[in-house]
């Protein structure tokens, strides 16, 4: 998106805090005080309902071949922060899943070749389990 599309819309910061950064609704944009930013509507919508910290802004004036808003990038960048944090869940939540489905023979081999780990094949399967969820949550995803 360029700074002049027409479907973002200026947001004022008018708080008290010389720099605030929206952690509330995932864009990690910072804001100092007074400074406007062109953001997306759907974004605009929700900081707007904040009336005691954003007021509807004006849009800035581009200068000849300065770049007056980096909100465009800075917005990107949260995306793919999003997305790389699903990503990560996704396949630790899958790994349980499949966790979930192993029986003895397997989870011993899972805890063998992924975390050196014996296993006491005397022990109920569920009790595997665990201790197999147990290894991702110490040592993590391997």
């Amino acid at each position: 998106m360029s700074e002049n599309t027409p479907d973002l819309v200026p947001v004022a910061y008018t708080g008290r805090d010389a720099v605030w950064t929206d952690n509330l609704y995932g864009s990690n944009l910072p804001f100092a005080q007074g400074q406007t930013r062109m953001v997306p509507p759907e974004l605009a919508a929700r900081l707007l309902r904040h009336a005691d910290v954003f007021e509807p802004g004006e849009a800035p004036k581009a200068k000849k071949g300065a770049k007056t808003d980096d909100t465009a990038e800075l917005l990107a960048k949260a995306e793919l922060e999003r997305a790389e944090v699903n990503k990560l869940a996704f396949n630790l939540q899958d790994l349980r899943d499949q966790i979930a489905h192993m029986e003895k023979p397997a989870l011993a081999h899972f805890a063998k070749v992924n975390y050196r780990q014996d296993m006491d094949m005397r022990l109920k399967v569920d009790t595997l389990r665990q201790q197999a969820n147990a290894f991702i949550d110490l040592y993590g995803v391997v």
